[in-house]
């Protein structure tokens, strides 16, 4: 290798996991941004991967960061009973990462993968591409990663029927955000998602939405409380309990003159037990 090569793959490694504003890929599973930038951010990383090891016969260990073994945590989570992800900040109610999630469901034969990519791909030319907040399309869409999903997909076959999620309650506790489903199929009659503070790993502020403790609520595939996603980040845009005001002690102050709080709403502890669940959030903490 070269002293070029080992650079890269180190800041490689850095920019998805470690980097705390950008990284995609958490010990948790999870990314930090958005399910959007989860996606954009992971091709790049696996383009470099694949990339390095057909040219010159090895990864250098970016395709068994452990963290990627548990990435399919992430859409797990996010993943509701609308069909589209959660859209945690800066993200729009569509289904991201189909070329990431080919790659990891072939290189992890991981059922839930499998039939989400094919799900993803078979909806790609019905769902919307990116609106800005006067409504015009700004040209990202799911369409643009499908060639890397067709190149990385491998030999697996996905399942034909849902293989159903793995649990019916969880958390992502470096990302500190959560889910809740009355069952795991892949239309449960309730679903729950939190999000909480993210452990000091902190957001890159253009695409932090003022949402810390805010939460979604579906039933039977229709939304009743909604994360709006991207162009509406403020607090009175969120389902989120305040509490007093100023809710915050810290403002940082972000380009364009915005505003975006430090504050708390931790996901302490969940119970699942007898088709009873429960998710703890701290809104102090």
């Amino acid at each position: 290798t070269t002293p070029v090569i080992t650079t890269a793959v180190a800041n490689d490694l850095k920019f998805a996991s470690s980097t705390p504003t950008r990284g995609m890929l958490m010990p948790d599973g999870g990314a930090v941004e958005s399910a959007l930038y989860w996606g954009y951010g992971m091709n790049s990383y696996l383009q470099f991967a694949h990339a390095l090891l057909n040219a010159t016969g090895t990864d250098m260990g970016l395709l068994s960061v452990a963290a990627l073994a548990k990435n399919y945590l992430y859409p797990q989570a996010l993943f509701g009973p609308d069909g589209n992800f959660v859209p945690f900040n800066d993200a729009q109610p569509q289904v991201y990462g189909v070329d990431v999630m080919a790659d990891q469901g072939n290189r992890y034969n991981n059922p839930f993968l499998q039939y989400l990519a094919n799900y993803a791909a078979s909806t790609s030319l019905s769902v919307p591409q990116n609106y800005n907040a006067s409504g015009t399309i700004t040209g990202y869409g799911i369409l643009t990663y499908s060639q890397w999903a067709f190149l990385w997909v491998g030999t697996s076959t996905a399942p034909a029927l849902f293989p159903g999620f793995a649990s019916t309650t969880q958390v992502l506790n470096v990302i500190n955000q959560g889910a809740m489903r009355s069952d795991t199929t892949i239309q449960p009659n309730l679903y729950v998602a939190v999000k909480g503070a993210d452990n000091g790993f902190g957001h890159e502020p253009e695409h932090n939405d003022d949402s810390i403790g805010s939460f979604v609520v579906e039933s039977h595939g229709e939304d009743f409380l909604i994360d709006p996603g991207y162009n509406q980040g403020s607090v009175g845009a969120h389902t989120m309990p305040v509490i007093d005001v100023p809710i915050s002690s810290t403002t940082i102050t972000t380009k364009n003159g915005g505003y975006y709080y430090s504050y708390g709403s931790t996901i302490t502890s969940s119970t699942d037990q007898n088709g009873v669940r429960s998710m703890l959030v701290d809104s102090s903490a």
